[in-house]
């Protein structure tokens, strides 16, 4: 039985997860310009998307350094170059507590968020490419990575320029590092490798465009619903200055009224 504040039987209500939520994540260090959803409030819903899409970024990339860890620990990997791998891997998690240190929702508010997020990727990709020079070359596994970095820089958040110029740089970057490792792999399996990084950004890509379209749709139809409200709201005020039959306060209804949908009052005889 939950207590008389709790009417749902004890499930904490969208406040008290925001409480928590806000709590933990100060308890650990992290940012709430990417963590809270108050942070996103005052966007415009593409602002609020870039806002999300850097919180989500924060977590995939936090999940893929535990992933790289455990494969540098457990045994039964190509051999790694033992100490520039965990500087690497070091870097990479001091990036983590830069990035969440930036002030992202004044960024987005700005419109310096876009530039910030192609850095991050472009540097991403920069440390997923010595990564796989430092665990074995063409022999490392590290090049499903790139995978991972396809489909978040696919995301909403990057217009369709950078969308495909940092989609075409993955499998770029990867055959730059083979070339400047030796190469030692067959042009088939590179094909492979390259082509299913390009056919995962592909993907993304696609599924990004029509997500954009929607989110668009969905904002217009909003403008448009509240225009109507605003509208009906000056019929419904109109109403109520006839009825008292004064024409004072019809006329000056009529002038406020009009103004607000865009003229001039002056204008108004």
């Amino acid at each position: 039985m939950g207590s008389e504040g709790d009417p749902q039987g004890g499930a904490p209500s969208e406040s008290q997860r925001l409480e928590r939520s806000q709590h933990g994540s100060g308890r650990f260090g992290l940012h709430s310009d990417v963590l809270s959803a108050e942070r996103a409030e005052g966007l415009d819903m593409l602002g609020q998307v870039r806002l999300q899409s850097v919180g989500a970024g924060v977590v995939a990339t936090v999940v893929v350094l535990g992933v790289l860890l455990l494969y540098a620990l457990v045994p039964g990997h190509e051999r790694i170059s033992e100490a520039p791998y965990f500087v690497l891997f070091g870097v990479a998690a001091l990036s983590v507590v830069a990035i969440l240190a930036l002030p992202w929702r004044s960024m987005v508010a700005n419109g310096q968020a876009v530039p910030a997020l192609c850095v991050w990727a472009v540097g991403d990709a920069a440390l997923v490419s010595a990564g796989v020079a430092f665990s074995g070359a063409s022999h490392s596994d590290l090049y499903l990575v790139y995978l991972v970095l396809g489909v978040f820089q696919a995301g909403v958040a990057y217009p369709p320029v950078a969308r495909n110029v940092l989609g075409a740089m993955l499998p770029i970057a990867y055959v730059a590092t083979l070339a400047a490792t030796g190469w030692h792999i067959g042009t088939a399996t590179i094909l492979l490798r390259t082509g299913m990084i390009l056919a995962t950004a592909a993907v993304a890509d696609v599924l990004s465009m029509r997500l954009t379209g929607e989110l668009f749709f969905h904002a217009t139809a909003t403008a448009e619903s509240e225009e109507r409200a605003r509208l009906w709201s000056r019929v419904a005020g109109l109403g109520r200055a006839l009825s008292t039959l004064d024409e004072q306060s019809i006329l000056s209804w009529a002038v406020e009224a009009v103004s607000q949908l865009g003229f001039e009052a002056a204008n108004v005889c």
